[in-house]
């Protein structure tokens, strides 16, 4: 049966498309301008997309091929592939994924359900608006995917206590688009919500531009909130849904009575990401205490002895090591179309003539291209890894600010509304069968049009109140 389905029509598909991607760009004439590595780096990097969203292969497995691949077409040597492979974004991503790791085993989550509901009073608007906040604020400081992973358990146990059946609860469908949606808004909020903002920020240091966490974070907040406060208004308007009746608020309420005070495990838990928190924030003002050293610091506290949250079998087993292997992959794709030319080449013709728009018109384009080619790219780094060098050669030619040039895809890295089956959040709650692809855009179009203009916008003045 694995076979079977291994070898299903998708992933036949993913194969030939992929093969064919390459084969193409190997044999078409290479452009003047453009190295032949070049395009063979162009090729490779569309095949790793055909490969990831059509799940051809295991994640890990695609990724390790891809990598050999590199120094095959001479596109990069092994040593530099493996160096960008092993960078700092890889590293926070297996630290945050152990403090993720520690969170979900504890019953903070439940806590905070049955207070959202006692806060709400079982109306379908407030749930959806405090899920999403919720969510939001707690993905600036951890993973989104294990955020969203996170709630949609304490969801879906609410969904069926409430009776709500999938594919004819609108409450379930508004709640099941709201969690991820609002999960990836909110890993923009701080540099910690996600591994596109820790590269970005190194991207930055490059170009010359040093930003903090707590500058980050005054962009990143209203922003990002904003962002959040539309989609979770907007559903309801969108899905109307029904309300929580009041026995069903009653059976989460009884669960909640019997958790009893919180354990020493629950407080040491708060106490270290709390503590993550006040470093990562402390890092605007002492070097060391950058993010990812303090997110490898935390887990790290989360091992010692008289702490004991977590030991290292569970962490192996519970890992998302598939994440792991395609950031790594990610960064060295992109990588090698940024160090052959490719990039800069792609960048003088695709915005030829950018600079003859009027400021606003060209702001605003940049931002809804960004959105747009974001639903057909599969993770935040590779976004990142795109644009950043693209965005900050158009802030060269035109005289925009650099730094408000580069927050445009930090922002959409993580915020992706309209497509399913590239973004893996949209994934965690797709499943249960509550809302189609249709749905999503039915919902995803006005509040992305809307956050294309407003980033566009927002981002030159914010950046420059604050001295960039």
């Amino acid at each position: 049966m694995k076979n079977k389905t291994f070898w299903g029509r998708k992933p036949v598909i993913g194969i030939a498309l992929s093969a064919a991607a390459m084969l193409l760009f190997g044999l078409l004439q290479v452009p003047s301008g453009l190295t032949r590595e070049g395009l063979l780096s162009v090729g490779l990097f569309l095949s790793a997309i055909i490969l990831w969203v059509t799940e051809a292969f295991p994640i890990c497995v695609s990724a390790i091929g891809l990598i050999v691949l590199m120094p095959l077409f001479n596109i990069m040597s092994y040593n530099d592939a493996m160096g960008r492979f092993s960078a700092g974004t890889v590293l926070f991503i297996m630290a945050t994924g152990g403090i993720t790791i520690t969170l979900t085993r504890t019953t903070i989550p439940l806590r905070i359900t049955a207070n959202i509901l006692r806060l709400t009073k079982g109306d379908a608007r407030l749930i959806i608006l405090g899920f999403s906040l919720a969510g939001a604020l707690l993905s600036g400081i951890m993973s989104s995917l294990a955020t969203c992973a996170l709630f949609f358990g304490i969801v879906n146990t609410m969904l069926k206590t409430a009776g709500c059946e999938p594919g004819q609860s609108q409450l379930g469908k508004a709640l099941m688009i709201a969690l991820p949606v609002c999960c990836g808004i909110g890993g923009f909020l701080t540099p910690a919500g996600t591994p596109g903002n820790i590269l970005m920020m190194e991207l930055m240091e490059g170009y010359g531009i040093h930003m903090t966490f707590a500058q980050w974070t005054a962009i990143g907040m209203p922003i990002g909130l904003l962002a959040v406060l539309a989609a979770a208004l907007w559903l309801p308007v969108v899905f109307r849904p029904e309300g929580v009746s009041p026995q069903s608020k009653d059976a989460i309420f009884q669960q909640y009575d019997k958790l009893g005070q919180w354990t020493a495990c629950e407080k040491k838990t708060v106490a270290v990401i709390l503590g993550m928190l006040a470093c990562w924030f402390a890092g605007s003002w002492v070097p060391f205490l950058n993010t990812t050293t303090v997110a490898v610091l935390g887990m790290v506290a989360m091992f010692l002895p008289g702490v004991d949250l977590i030991d290292w079998k569970t962490f192996q087993r519970e890992s998302d090591w598939n994440l792991v292997f395609i950031m790594g992959t990610a960064s060295i794709l992109v990588g090698g179309v940024s160090q052959t030319g490719a990039m800069e080449w792609l960048v003088a013709r695709a915005f030829a003539g950018l600079g003859s728009l009027p400021s606003a018109l060209m702001w605003i384009l940049i931002s809804a291209l960004v959105c747009i080619l974001r639903a057909f790219i599969p993770t935040t780094t590779a976004v990142i890894a795109l644009f950043a060098p693209m965005l900050y050669s158009i802030a060269s030619m035109t005289g925009a600010n650099p730094a408000a040039m580069l927050m445009i895809p930090a922002f959409w890295a993580p915020a992706a509304m309209l497509m399913l089956y590239t973004e893996p959040i949209f994934l965690i709650t797709f499943g249960e069968g509550y809302y189609t692809e249709g749905d999503l855009l039915k919902f995803g179009w006005l509040p992305s049009l809307a956050m294309a203009v407003v980033t566009a916008l927002a981002f030159p003045a914010l950046l420059s109140a604050l001295g960039f």
